[in-house]
């Protein structure tokens, strides 16, 4: 008896979209930390180094949009390879935040990295 009115007590909340989408995007930004220092670890200064050159790129770019996947294809080889391609993932953020690059509201591109899945484009930002 104890033990059903402490089931019944527990006031369930409920799992909505919402909450998944939250959950998902705190579980992304533990992954794109976690891969973003082993890069660092593994290349110290590859962060530094990625960013200035994906600054680099898009001061060069005309108004064409582009992915990070085509992006990183002119990129990488100038830099140590990292050890998770998903370490671009903390230097796009950085890169927008700092308005290098500027995502295009709508804009998505297949990518052959992962299987034609279609991509987020970008465009010169004004601090590129």
């Amino acid at each position: 008896m104890t033990q059903q009115l402490c089931f019944e007590s527990m006031a369930a909340a409920p799992i909505t979209r919402s909450t998944r989408l939250q959950h998902a995007r705190i579980a992304a930004d533990r992954g794109i930390e976690r891969v973003a220092g082993n890069a660092e670890d593994l290349s110290p200064g590859w962060s530094d180094a990625a960013l200035a050159a994906l600054r680099t790129f898009s001061r060069n770019q005309s108004a064409a949009a582009w992915t990070m996947e085509m992006a990183r294809s002119v990129i990488e080889g100038d830099l140590a390879e990292p050890s998770d391609k998903r370490a671009w993932g903390s230097i796009t953020r950085i890169a927008v935040k700092r308005g290098y690059i500027v995502r295009v509201r709508g804009g998505f591109m297949p990518a052959a990295s992962s299987n034609g899945s279609p991509k987020p484009c970008y465009v010169r930002g004004e601090g590129a």
